[in-house]
């Protein structure tokens, strides 16, 4: 594998563990209530209450989870934009303080567009 590829899969893959292990602690557990519920002639309505338990905690997890990245992009974006906003700004700023210094023989005419 090259270089590119194990650095995507890395990539793809980070902090994907603790998901699986929430997810897949839980669908074992979601198992064995369910099979509790199935093979016990007694106590049959606990597991079932356990087994919704353990539905609504994964639903919940899998939810905050989504609401969690959908805000850590939405900071990463404004803050993005404000790098962004003050990054020109200090660019046009040091631009237009600096001036150019050209040897003798050359004019010194500046870019319209200040892409000097």
């Amino acid at each position: 594998m090259t270089t590119t590829t194990l650095n995507w899969i890395s990539f793809e893959f980070a902090g994907l563990w603790p998901l699986i292990w929430h997810f897949g602690i839980g669908g074992v557990a979601l198992l064995a209530c369910l099979a509790g519920w199935y093979f016990s002639p007694v106590h049959r309505i606990d597991f079932i209450w356990a087994a919704l338990v353990v539905i609504v905690v994964m639903t919940s997890t899998a939810i905050g989870v989504s609401i969690g990245e959908h805000r850590k992009q939405a900071q990463w974006d404004a803050a993005r934009a404000s790098t962004l906003v003050v990054v020109k700004q200090a660019r046009t700023n040091a631009v237009r303080s600096v001036g150019r210094k050209h040897p003798r023989w050359l004019p010194d005419r500046r870019d319209p567009d200040l892409r000097d």
